[in-house]
């Protein structure tokens, strides 16, 4: 398995527009600690190794499980690069513990630049430095602009676009090509509306390693519906709106 994203949490303290994780929608996680690792597990009885495993969620550092994942999947992942996803704003409040946790286990911080990120950059950086943290930013100008990935029209008027190829999501027992796909029964839910969520794949199948990656790698009813819609950076509004997350034309 190439790379997985994997949600240790589903909501988040910043709770970005266009978020494609649909992060914003939730408020709090339906799966427990046991429930989450569960799911690693099943994937590596399809696969001999996971390359590359991101966790992110929603806000990762608002777990507060995170050194319990950290010490788990490090376990059963010893030869895996991981890193966790995160907007920094939780940074300098981690604990030193958590951190040795983290230096001792070989994970890596990739910190998105958002706009409350770039104010309190300094701080963030070199609250990594001290603590001797392996961190990678994005740079605020490559987050400074979203984009609204999905058209609530199969034929929309704006061009086609995927923002997330390879990037597989595991969680509640499924995998699916992207966390857009995976998520998406959530901003169903929300503003009642029924996008495709066709192509999800339970991890209790039959199939081998060989063929959910082929399947991973097909076309699903939801790409028709994927678009480019740069918007500028922004925090949701209560209450949510669809055009926070979706074209409505």
């Amino acid at each position: 398995m190439p790379h997985i994203e994997f949600h240790i949490v589903d909501n988040c303290n910043l709770n970005c527009a266009g978020c494609s994780h649909f992060s914003p929608l939730f408020n709090g996680t339906k799966e427990s600690f046991n429930e989450k690792i569960i799911n690693v597990e099943k994937l590596l009885k399809k696969f001999s190794c996971i390359a590359r495993l991101d966790i992110l969620g929603g806000e990762p550092l608002l777990c507060k499980e995170l050194d319990s994942y950290i010490i788990r999947l490090r376990e059963l992942l010893p030869y895996t690069y991981m890193r966790i996803f995160t907007n920094g704003l939780l940074i300098p409040r981690i604990s030193s513990n958590t951190f040795k946790i983290m230096r001792d286990n070989k994970i890596e911080f990739f910190v998105s630049e958002y706009a409350p990120t770039h104010k309190m950059i300094t701080s963030i950086e070199e609250t990594l430095k001290r603590e001797r943290m392996r961190y990678t930013t994005s740079g605020f100008n490559k987050r400074s602009v979203f984009n609204i990935c999905i058209s609530i029209n199969s034929n929309s008027v704006y061009p086609w676009c995927c923002i997330s190829k390879g990037c597989y999501a595991l969680g509640d027992g499924k995998i699916a090509k992207c966390p857009t796909l995976l998520y998406l029964h959530k901003f169903n839910e929300v503003f009642k509306q029924n996008l495709p969520t066709e192509g999800i794949i339970d991890i209790d199948n039959n199939m081998d390693g060989k063929r959910i990656i082929q399947l991973l790698e097909s076309k699903v009813p939801l790409c028709d519906f994927c678009i480019s819609k740069p918007i500028e950076w922004k925090s949701c509004k209560r209450p949510l709106i669809i055009e926070d997350f979706a074209a409505k034309e």
